[in-house]
């Protein structure tokens, strides 16, 4: 019990850097591309579907349609 604990512990502390390491360097990347995520994504060097699912992962202390606006967007009531 203690193991699975302490692997628990130890997958939600990495789970945190790796998500503290790339919040600031998206909201680079978007502000310089003009809120575009596939520019974005180049920009960082990765693919279009991990920068989505790094933005899902984020969306509890980032409100990211709000934040950074892409053109297809609208506002919402």
């Amino acid at each position: 019990v203690k193991r699975r604990a302490n692997i628990a512990a130890t997958h939600k502390k990495q789970r945190k850097e790796r998500l503290d390491h790339w919040e600031p360097r998206i909201r680079e990347a978007l502000s310089e591309c003009n809120n575009s995520r596939r520019e974005a994504a180049g920009l960082l060097g990765i693919k279009y579907s991990y920068l989505f699912r790094l933005m899902g992962q984020l969306r509890h202390g980032v409100n990211w349609s709000r934040e950074y606006p892409n053109c297809f967007s609208r506002p919402q009531k």
